[in-house]
C-alpha cells in the first residue's frame, strides 16, 4: 500500500504515520517521494485545518505561511518529529513551545528572494510611475482627452533617477532590492541593525543610517524587508509615519503587522503620504471588501503573492518535501538542512521522538 490520500474514517483506523500537508497540493508528488507505508492528508485551507484531529498520530507537519500551530496545538502531537515551513517566516509557529517539546522545525531561508525581490520592485515602479492607478482609471471608463486629466490622476508620478530609497532590513531580498534599485539610478539608505561591518563598502553606492526616523525622513520610498519579530512589529506606526516626505511611497513585501494599518489609512487619506502598496496584511488571508482599505484610492494591494513563481514554489515544495522523506528515514535530525532549532537534537524530548 503505497502513500495515500485519506478519507476521515479511513485516517481514523490507519496505524500508519501521518504526514499532514498544510497547504494547496494534489499530493501526487509527495506519494511518489514517500513510498509506502505513509497516510497523507490535506487541509488547503484554513477550515480545513482547524476540523483536523488526528494530531496524536502526525510525524510532520510542512506548513504555509496561514494556519498557526499553537503551543496548544503542539501539545497534542505526541509522535510529531518535524515542522517545515514552505517558505521563510515563521511567524506562525511556536518556535519556543516546539523546542521545549523536541519538535524540530526547519524553513527553506533562500527560496523565493528573486520574485520578493522583483514584486518589491514592481510596487516600487507601479507607485513611482503611477501605472496601476491609470489602468484601473482606464477599465473604469475615464478617457484623458486633456492633459490636465492625466496632470490629476498621475499628480503622485515622480522619476526615479536621483531619488532616495530606504530600506528597512538589508538580507538576502533586502540586497536584492538594492541592486535592482540602483540600476535604475536610486541612491539606497539602509537601516539594519544586523548588518554586517563592511557590507556599504562591498555594494557600493548605499549609505547606513543609525535610526529608522533618519531613514524615513530622507526617503522617496521606504520598503520594509526585515522578519517580523517583537523589535519590529508595528515597526512604521502612527508617530513615525508623520515624518514621511508628502509625496513619499510606503511598500510592505515582507508581512503583515508591521505597519499600522489603521494609522497607515489615515496618513494616505489625509495627504501626509503619496501612495503606499502592500503584498502582506495583518489579518491573512486578505479581504478587501469591508476592510479598513477599501475606498482608498492611493494603495496597491495584492494577496501575499510575491513568494510565488512556477519557479520559486517547484524549489521550495521539493526541499521541503526532502526535509520530510529524510525524517521519515532517519532516527536523528542531524541531517536536516536549515533546522532553525536544531541545538535540541541532542535534547531527551527530541530523541524519545527520533528513536
Amino acid at each position: 500500500h503505497t502513500s495515500t490520500l485519506l478519507s476521515k474514517h479511513e485516517s481514523i483506523m490507519s496505524e500508519r504515520p501521518l504526514v499532514l500537508l498544510l497547504f494547496s497540493t494534489n499530493g501526487e508528488y509527495e506519494k511518489s517521494i514517500f513510498g509506502e507505508g505513509v497516510d497523507l492528508f490535506i487541509c488547503p485551507d484554513i477550515p480545513s485545518f482547524d476540523k483536523f484531529q488526528q494530531w496524536e498520530r502526525v510525524i510532520a507537519i510542512v506548513t504555509s505561511h496561514l494556519p498557526a500551530l499553537s503551543r496548544s496545538i503542539l501539545k497534542e502531537c505526541s509522535k510529531l518529529r518535524l515542522i517545515a515551513r514552505l517558505g521563510i517566516g515563521i511567524d506562525n509557529i511556536d518556535l519556543d513551545a516546539a523546542s521545549e517539546m523536541g519538535i524540530c522545525v526547519c524553513n527553506v531561508p533562500d527560496y523565493g528572494v528573486e520574485e520578493v525581490a522583483d514584486t518589491a520592485f514592481a510596487h516600487i515602479l507601479s507607485l513611482f510611475r503611477q501605472t496601476t492607478f491609470l489602468h484601473i482609471a482606464i477599465k473604469e471608463g475615464e478617457t484623458f482627452s486633456t492633459q490636465q486629466q492625466l496632470f490629476d490622476k498621475a499628480k503622485a508620478s515622480r522619476r526615479l533617477r536621483g531619488k532616495t530609497l530606504g530600506l528597512l532590513g538589508m538580507g538576502n531580498i533586502g540586497m536584492a532590492v538594492c541592486l535592482r534599485a540602483k540600476a535604475f539610478g536610486f541612491n539606497i539608505l539602509v537601516f539594519d541593525p544586523y548588518l554586517r561591518g563592511g557590507m556599504e563598502k562591498a555594494i557600493g553606492g548605499l549609505t547606513h543610517t543609525d535610526s529608522v526616523e533618519e531613514l524615513i525622513r530622507k526617503s522617496d520610498c521606504v520598503s520594509i524587508h526585515c522578519p517580523l519579530t517583537m523589535e519590529t512589529t508595528n515597526i512604521i506606526n502612527e508617530d513615525r509615519l508623520r515624518l514621511f516626505k508628502k509625496d513619499a511611497f510606503l511598500i510592505n513585501t515582507y508581512r503583515g503587522g508591521q505597519i499600522d494599518e489603521k494609522a497607515l489609512v489615515k496618513a494616505l487619506k489625509e495627504g501626509r503620504l503619496a501612495g503606499a502598496a502592500l503584498d502582506v496584511n495583518e489579518e491573512e488571508p486578505f479581504t478587501y471588501k469591508g476592510s479598513i482599505f477599501e475606498g482608498v484610492e492611493n494603495v496597491v494591494l495584492t494577496p501575499h503573492s510575491g513568494w510565488y513563481s512556477k519557479e520559486s514554489f517547484e524549489e521550495v515544495h521539493t526541499a521541503v518535501i526532502d526535509a520530510v522523506q529524510y525524517c521519515l528515514t532517519h532516527s536523528d535530525p542531524k541531517g536536516i538542512k536549515n533546522l532553525l532549532n536544531g541545538t535540541i537534537s541532542t535534547s531527551e524530548g527530541c530523541k524519545a521522538r527520533w528513536n
